[in-house]
């Protein structure tokens, strides 16, 4: 037997409070994981939920650990959302205040919801209210779900083949859904939709978008009014909230902790639970827009041969170089300092204004880490940097780290340890010890949902609906 998913759990223990609690509800789609344990819970779980009963809630998602959606307030919308480890996914509610709207304007109102509200589930798995067939009907043909190409999604589909087999039964009440739709589309477009609905003609349906659209409107002209009110009033909110950038989160660490693979395990992460990110290599290494690997490896190649001519460099990774070597490294850090600042302003800060979060795989404190460079000059180039708004620092034992980079200059992680162990109170990083693979990962990714949950509540939203 399957057991009961954690996120099925959460949602039939908040369904629980709300019922406990006098607090009306009725989920209006894909409700099937509540009695189906073969289901699972879909990205969003919509619900019609009254607004006197908003600030209830609130209280009740936010002791439960959720985080709310940024969804304009002119809006009859409102999300909440919270990251479960258990099953790698964001859970998230959709509330539709006083009932469902089209364009901005309700034309379902909650007190008729309520009213028809059906209830499903058994004894032994209890009930939960959901909207009622004949109001599910009216909802799809209003505005039924078009896929990237402005067809009907086939699980849409499916739903409407379930509920004409209802409809030939005579067990929907037709004459309430053909009133609403010629209240709402009017009788010509109201009897036109019934009949694509009866004949199994549902594609038909999705070439009407743009009448579909300007009927509602039209209907009452109060309707337009009100949506191009709330349209003009959200776009203002949006671009207030996008003054500030989304989240920057840099990894550092020794080499060998871990952080290639960690950032892309978190970044494939984000992007299946519908998160807009983007993953950039910031090190010094590679990607660079100056070309320091072009002077950068021929000077390597000097230094090299000069070493094993003289042998200078000694296998101390702490020991004293020469003051022309030092000078040299001093003189090559601004060069690096400027290439990193033109990487984050060409390529980091726009994807951040644009609302992405931006994940990348070292970032400044490479500057904080590099050899022969004074401390004092380390530092003083660091201050030009953007803080990112979370940094992770994965470490380990040099001994484990060897293992894992057999090839890796004897001596030189103690050295990035040391220095490591200086900066960290400078950078105020999430200390994560990189032990395995998965265990990294969860870590690393309750750190980051909760970082981009909390930015959310305050910025324009970054979570795709599903």
């Amino acid at each position: 037997m399957n057991r009961e998913r954690s996120s099925t759990k959460l949602v039939k223990k908040i369904l629980a409070m709300f019922h406990n609690q006098g607090i009306l509800y009725a989920i209006l789609r894909d409700y099937q994981f509540l009695f189906d344990r073969t289901s699972t819970v879909g990205k969003d779980l919509d619900v019609v939920v009254q607004r006197a009963d908003l600030l209830h809630i609130h209280a009740l998602l936010k002791q439960e650990g959720f985080f709310r959606q940024s969804i304009s307030p002119f809006s009859n919308h409102a999300g909440y959302g919270t990251y479960l480890p258990q099953e790698e996914k964001l859970l998230r509610f959709h509330f539709h205040i006083g009932g469902i709207s089209g364009g901005h304007v309700i034309y379902l109102p909650a007190s008729t919801l309520f009213a028809r509200k059906k209830m499903v589930g058994s004894q032994k798995l209890g009930f939960w209210s959901v909207i009622s067939d004949e109001d599910t009907l009216v909802t799809m043909l209003i505005h039924g779900g078009l896929d990237k190409q402005g067809l009907l999604r086939e699980k849409i589909i499916d739903q409407l083949q379930v509920l004409r087999k209802k409809a030939r039964k005579h067990k929907l009440d037709l004459n309430y859904v053909e009133t609403n739709l010629t209240m709402l589309l009017g009788k010509d477009l109201a009897q036109q939709f019934l009949k694509f609905f009866f004949d199994g003609a549902f594609e038909d349906i999705s070439n009407y978008t743009v009448k579909k659209r300007r009927a509602f409107l039209m209907a009452q002209p109060q309707r337009l009014f009100i949506a191009l009110y709330v349209r003009m009033c959200s776009a203002i909110w949006h671009g207030l909230r996008r003054l500030r950038s989304a989240p920057l989160i840099s990894f550092i660490g020794m080499d060998g902790a871990g952080k290639t693979t960690a950032t892309n395990a978190l970044i494939s992460l984000l992007q299946k639970n519908n998160i807009r990110s983007a993953l950039i290599y910031t090190g010094r290494g590679r990607k660079n827009i100056l070309p320091i690997q072009f002077f950068g490896k021929r000077y390597k190649r000097m230094e090299e041969k000069i070493d094993n001519q003289q042998k200078e460099v000694s296998d101390d990774p702490f020991a004293t170089v020469s003051w022309k070597r030092s000078l040299m490294y001093t003189f090559a850090a601004p060069v690096f300092a400027c290439d990193l600042l033109l990487r984050y302003f060409m390529h980091i800060f726009p994807k951040r204004h644009a609302d992405i979060v931006v994940i990348t795989d070292r970032y400044s404190s490479d500057l904080l880490v590099m050899k022969h460079v004074p401390e004092w000059f380390r530092m003083f180039l660091y201050t030009f940097f953007p803080r990112p708004t979370q940094v992770i620092y994965l470490y380990n034992k040099p001994s484990v780290l060897y293992q894992r980079k057999p090839n890796h200059p004897h001596g030189d992680l103690e050295r990035q340890q040391l220095v490591f162990h200086c900066i960290l109170p400078i950078i105020h990083p999430h200390k994560i010890k990189s032990i395995t693979k998965k265990r990294t990962a969860q870590a690393v990714a309750e750190i980051c949902f909760k970082t981009i949950l909390q930015y959310g509540e305050t910025s324009s939203r970054i979570l795709r609906r599903g």
